[in-house]
């Protein structure tokens, strides 16, 4: 029996589809039970964004608000601080049936897969700083810096894993990114949330100070006027949360220093692409080499046409020449 590979083509192309559609089913929670609060809403959406779903579906006898839905990011980063690391936008549409409201509600990619990698970036950052830097201050002081240095900042983007390893991101990279860092430090720290923006504040020698990285970022170049700043000193900003009765001035190593302070992770980056480069190279070659196979089926099924018309066409010619020997032998 010959073989087809456009069989095998369409079994790929089939699995593909089907791992697709398995993927979308397993990122999604629908929520069997009526919801009949606020508080049953969120908890519910914080739930699902904690276990790794990017989508939820719910009906609900009150509806949706923004007010409600804005606090699931802080909610999901006292749960899990890595994947709440990632999220930094969702969005939802509603439509009502009679005195319910059913809900369809997308998150950006609360992937478990970013976070695990997150978790390894921070750490490694974190012992570095241990190992290298003694006080609150200076640590603060590197990770403030160090993020500035690697980030580019881009609205379309978020999460930590941005930041630290794609280096494009939004403020919640940069306040995300400085939240797990310092939890790993053992500094006290919270994400702080309003009017479409994040910062932090941080505790330092058991006093609380407002710092926003995002803001301190000037194109890569670091800026120190959103730095371990008393709510007096937040002009412009949103409500702060500090209890300092003034800002800490600006001491300590530079902002290079600090960048070198830690091992760029470019070695695992470069890893990471040339493993992907040989990978499109395989793939590249296994296409070819499908395509080919297809090819050469033509190609034989061509021939096999035309071996086929010569047959039939000795088959008639023997056929006639029979006819005309059998009249010739009539003749006589």
């Amino acid at each position: 029996m010959r073989k087809r590979p456009e069989i095998a083509i369409f079994i790929l192309i089939g699995a593909i589809v089907g791992l697709l559609i398995i993927g979308k089913i397993s990122h999604t929670r629908v929520i069997s039970a009526t919801l009949t609060s606020d508080e049953q809403i969120l908890n519910a959406v914080v739930q699902a964004a904690v276990d790794g779903k990017r989508v939820v579906k719910f009906e609900s006898t009150v509806c949706p608000s923004e007010s409600t839905l804005d606090h699931v990011f802080s909610e999901v980063l006292k749960k899990n601080p890595y994947v709440g690391a990632e999220l930094h936008h969702y969005e939802y549409r509603y439509s009502v049936s009679g005195s319910h409201y059913k809900t369809r509600l997308k998150f950006s990619k609360p992937s478990k897969i970013a976070a695990f990698f997150t978790r390894l970036r921070v750490k490694s950052i974190a012992k570095n700083l241990n190992n290298k830097l003694d006080s609150d201050y200076d640590k603060v002081k590197a990770v403030h810096d160090y993020l500035i240095q690697i980030n580019k900042y881009s609205y379309i983007n978020g999460g930590a894993f941005n930041c630290l390893y794609l280096r494009s991101s939004a403020c919640n990279g940069y306040a995300s990114s400085f939240f797990l860092i310092m939890q790993e430090l053992g500094i006290p720290c919270t994400c702080e949330f309003g009017s479409n923006h994040e910062w932090n504040s941080v505790c330092v020698d058991g006093v609380w100070y407002n710092i926003d990285v995002t803001w301190d970022d000037q194109n890569h170049a670091v800026v120190y006027d959103y730095f371990l700043k008393c709510n007096n000193d937040w002009a412009g900003h949103h409500h702060g949360s500090s209890d300092a009765v003034q800002s800490l001035p600006v001491t300590g190593k530079g902002a290079y220093e600090n960048f070198r302070l830690i091992p760029s992770y470019r070695t695992f980056a470069n890893i990471g692409g040339i493993a992907g480069a040989v990978a499109l190279f395989f793939l590249f070659r296994l296409i070819r080499k499908i395509a080919a196979k297809a090819e050469l089926h033509k190609i034989e099924a061509q021939l096999d046409r035309e071996e086929q018309a010569r047959r039939l066409f000795e088959e008639e010619l023997e056929r006639k020449r029979q006819a005309f020997a059998q009249e010739d032998h009539n003749l006589y």
